[in-house]
């Protein structure tokens, strides 16, 4: 009782405009008035970069030396969403055929979200060391999008934690367990970061360790999320009985990362444009894609079988 009381106090504070929309509307006009937000807010910010990413149809990317790079990753992302797609772990255990159907219990869900409230709060902390990378190189515009990103990443974190509470987790646990992670992953000696070596790093620590243009891996990474969201979301609230306030982290991911994946392109496109910094980057994207498929069918089996348990490993800093 405790926990759900302070989970209403918390939603009367919500602030994200965006959030009634989720309510008010059908799921795809939703999207579509969020979106348009989503371009309002880009124009408040003062940032000339940013609008022009943010313009409604911008494909400036296609444009920039490294075209070639992002219309390859684009093409293997979708060559796997399409090997993949009929594997009942897949995307990842937030968003799969379970959940989708209302077959994972509330009670699994749960962990779920913890572990990926974990793979957040990390991922905040490695963002923020590669932005501080990026303030230290003269391109402006990588660190003006890495930090915008950052920001926005950091927000999000906040709507995950209220779902983990919808959840009825622990807040104590739940943000011990999200710090020892992080301690966890932050003990690794830091080292130079290969197309060869990242296959044994954590995400952390190619953020820490890489070059700051790897975050623009990351948004470009975040292609998979819209859909995923867009299945999920009614199904939480349909098998789930979650409110609208719970799933701000579930809607704000049905549209906001359309915007992410141009800052990706942007960056990719414009700056990646070395033999060694495009093979780089590249093994970067296909290895986040890589272990999260491998650690979602991992997790699959594990509750299949009733043993899942929130056990992390590095992989997990991967799931999105």
């Amino acid at each position: 009782m405790r926990i759900a009381v302070m989970f209403m106090q918390t939603t009367r504070l919500v602030p994200w405009k965006f959030n009634p929309l989720f309510e008010q509307y059908s799921l795809q006009d939703a999207v579509k008035k969020a979106s348009e937000l989503e371009e309002e807010r880009a124009v408040w910010s003062q940032l000339p970069l940013l609008t022009e990413i943010y313009a409604r149809g911008w494909k400036g990317w296609q444009d920039m030396p490294g075209a070639d790079l992002v219309g390859d990753l684009i093409k293997w992302w979708e060559e796997d969403r399409k090997a993949n797609l009929s594997k009942p772990w897949y995307p990842t255990p937030s968003s799969c055929d379970l959940v989708w159907k209302g077959e994972m219990s509330k009670e699994e869900y749960a962990e779920v979200v913890l572990r990926r409230f974990c793979n957040v709060e990390a991922g905040q902390a490695g963002g923020s060391m590669g932005v501080a990378n990026a303030y230290l190189l003269p391109n402006r515009d990588v660190r003006e999008l890495a930090l915008w990103w950052i920001y926005d990443e950091q927000t999000h974190q906040e709507m995950d934690k209220i779902l983990n509470l919808a959840c009825y987790q622990d807040e104590t646990r739940l943000l011990k367990t999200a710090f020892e992670f992080t301690q966890k992953l932050s003990k690794v000696p830091e080292t130079t970061v290969t197309k060869e070596n990242l296959k044994m790093m954590s995400r952390f620590q190619v953020q820490r360790d890489g070059p700051p243009l790897l975050i623009g891996c990351l948004m470009l990474s975040e292609i998979i999320n819209p859909w995923t969201n867009q299945m999920a979301q009614p199904a939480l609230k349909k098998h789930y009985d979650f409110s609208n306030d719970s799933l701000a982290f579930v809607n704000v991911h049905t549209f906001a990362d359309y915007f992410h994946i141009r800052l990706g392109q942007y960056m990719l496109a414009k700056f990646a444009v070395t033999k060694e910094l495009k093979e780089l980057c590249r093994a970067f994207f296909i290895n986040t894609f890589m272990v999260q498929n491998e650690r979602a069918e991992e997790l699959y089996k594990e509750l299949l079988t009733g043993k899942y348990k929130v056990k992390l490993t590095q992989d997990d800093s991967y799931l999105q």
